[in-house]
């Protein structure tokens, strides 16, 4: 089963309604943190409860080719740990190259932020179970959409709905879809 291809078809659709950074010079570089809350696909996973896990990631800011659209270029990390389920505890680990563009949305500080990832997953049950294998085939797709406030030059504050593809269950019987939503800071440079 695929995911449900609507958000990442919305990140795209809001493109020609990109304007420029234009309150404040952006910093080529940034680096961010946020934690993660997870939606009930990620918690079904990972048997989590409200708090998902954590996401780094460092990004460099740019114009997409030929416009003034501005387009962030960010690889991250995003670490689930889960929880114990009948004493199995299932934890997420994605690397995860994303591409996102910036809407001004009535403020010169305040943007829509949407965009496409592309991630890398793998699974670990522990204990591990006899034949288990960690890695889930394939890079997966996912889409993001989210606000961003810049506090000033160097300071970012952004919340986040972000979806992807995580692969079908051991028995293939369904697919895997985790969402969650993040809030975190990025310190640009």
């Amino acid at each position: 089963m695929k995911m449900n291809h609507s958000l990442p078809i919305l990140a795209l659709a809001v493109l020609p309604f990109a304007g420029a950074l234009n309150a404040q010079d952006s910093k080529p570089f940034d680096a961010g943190v946020a934690l993660a809350l997870a939606t009930d696909n990620l918690k079904e996973i990972t048997n989590s409860g409200g708090f998902g896990g954590v996401n780094l990631d460092i990004g460099f800011n740019t114009k997409l080719a030929g416009t003034t659209v501005p387009l962030r270029l960010s690889l991250g990390i995003n670490d689930f740990p889960g929880q114990s389920n009948n004493g199995v505890k299932t934890s997420l680990l994605g690397y995860q190259l994303a591409a996102d563009i910036f809407i001004q949305a009535g403020s010169p500080n305040f943007f829509l932020v949407t965009g496409i990832s592309i991630n890398k997953w793998s699974m670990s049950k522990s204990p591990e179970p006899a034949g288990y294998s960690s890695s889930v085939k394939g890079p997966k797709f996912g889409g993001r959409l989210g606000v961003e406030y810049r506090f000033n030059t160097s300071w970012s504050g952004h919340v986040m709905l972000q979806g992807s593809e995580i692969g079908t269950d051991a028995k293939a019987t369904k697919g895997l879809n985790a969402s969650w939503v993040q809030i975190g800071a990025k310190y640009h440079f």
